[in-house]
């Protein structure tokens, strides 16, 4: 449905924040690879300015980081609602 495929969306993006943004990764270690405005030349920021370019590399780790870090969320996720269903009906 629309509604699950905007919760999985919603997971991924704030996984990609986390690597991203925030250093929350064990394997990338506490770097700022995207700035919280990285959008585009919007609200005063000019082209080029503030934006960074990261290797294949370091993007590849962070595509599996976000993968880990979403596939992880989903299996506490299952295992919480599993062990509460009867909480559920």
């Amino acid at each position: 449905t629309t509604g699950a495929s905007n919760d999985l969306e919603y997971v991924a993006g704030i996984a990609k924040q986390m690597v991203k943004e925030w250093g929350m990764s064990n394997q990338i270690g506490p770097l700022a690879l995207e700035s919280p405005n990285a959008a585009g030349p919007f609200m005063g920021r000019q082209l080029g300015v503030g934006k960074r370019q990261w290797g294949t590399k370091i993007m590849s780790l962070v595509d599996r980081e976000v993968e880990r870090l979403v596939n992880n969320a989903y299996v506490r996720a299952k295992s919480i609602l599993s062990q509460n269903t009867e909480l559920l009906h």
